[in-house]
């Protein structure tokens, strides 16, 4: 009887220490979870302000060899068209209404 109350306290006892540690390793992974989500989140951020830099960078280089070359005029009626929508005087603007913005 005492060999077998000693195997029972012994299972007992393993059977909590793997429960243990069982619930360290979830815990664990949760953990890991979430730093990985937030690190992934920080840089996705940071690939998408690069991407932003290399547009402002490659409009600036754009500007600068406009600015070199002396064609200041082309440069703002593109701009004038581009972003204000002006038109030359004459000039015919037809309009796509099947093609949204």
């Amino acid at each position: 009887m005492a060999k077998t109350a000693k195997k029972f306290r012994y299972s007992k006892i393993l059977a909590v220490a793997l429960v243990v540690a069982v619930c360290y390793c979830v815990v664990q992974v949760i953990v890991l979870r979430s730093d990985y989500k937030t690190k992934l989140a920080s840089y996705n951020s940071i690939i998408t302000q690069c991407e932003k830099i290399e547009e402002k960078n490659a409009k600036l280089a754009e500007i600068e060899e406009l600015l070199e070359s002396g064609n200041n005029d082309e440069y703002i009626e593109r701009i004038a068209r581009e972003e204000f929508d002006y038109v030359m005087p004459g000039e015919r603007v037809y309009i796509d209404k099947s093609v949204t913005k």
